[in-house]
């Protein structure tokens, strides 16, 4: 015996999958390569450029602190895209 709890749930589900809406396309070839590869996964060296940084430029070294930013950012962007460079 289904409960109405339960009931109400698989009618909801079933109400998701109506015929009239499309899947999404798979992600292509370039979009595969960089699977994995966002902002959450940066690599420790990144991360600790980025918070050094932002503490050089508090503490008043701002032309360090934009150095170790520009730096981290050529880091994180040759990180991202590595894979589409290399083919």
């Amino acid at each position: 015996m289904i409960s109405s709890q339960e009931r109400r749930i698989r009618q909801d589900v079933e109400g998701c999958h109506t015929p009239g809406i499309e899947e999404p396309a798979p992600p292509g070839p370039h979009e595969r390569r960089l699977e994995g590869r966002g902002p959450d996964h940066l690599p420790a060296a990144v991360v600790s450029g980025i918070w050094a940084a932002v503490v050089l430029t508090l503490f008043g070294f701002v032309l360090a602190g934009l150095v170790v930013g520009l730096v981290t950012t050529l880091a994180a962007l040759s990180w991202r895209y590595w894979p589409l460079v290399r083919g």
